[in-house]
């Protein structure tokens, strides 16, 4: 190698360029996100093929749960498979994905975990019932 040329490291690289980046770190261990499936409402569905692993973003995107931005180069999980034989590629937020893992641990409760997500997706623009607002909606239309 040249010593007149410096291989730099990702962050004195991002540094260098000016693209200074406020990306968040996952919470866990990579090998955790691996294979990791969100639960759905519609447990009629059939999935085939199923993979997720986390990645770091090539270009702007949306999570698919909440509506978040998710901008290039931060971490997402990416799932891919078959969806009722359709291909599916479609990306999911930190955020939604950790509240789930720590839910499925018992360290937050699932009314939070959703009340959470819920306020995310409005924040996005994604209209969504809180268990609050379904709650308001019975208990006015019983």
């Amino acid at each position: 190698m040249n010593d007149n040329i410096k291989e730099l490291t990702e962050p004195e690289y991002l540094e260098d360029m000016s693209m200074k980046t406020t990306r968040r770190k996952p919470k866990y261990d990579k090998a955790r996100y691996e294979n990791f499936e969100i639960p759905t409402d519609d447990m009629d569905v059939d999935i085939q093929n199923y993979s997720s692993k986390l990645i770091s973003t090539r270009k702007d995107t949306k999570c698919v749960y909440c509506g978040a931005e998710i901008k290039c180069g931060d971490y997402a999980l990416a799932e891919k498979g078959f969806l009722d034989g359709k291909p599916f590629y479609v990306h999911n937020c930190l955020d939604c994905v950790e509240e789930t893992m720590d839910m499925q641990d018992g360290v937050i409760d699932a009314d939070d975990a959703l009340e959470r997500w819920g306020r995310r997706a409005k924040k996005s623009g994604v209209y969504i019932n809180t268990p609050d607002e379904i709650e308001e909606f019975e208990d006015e239309n019983v």
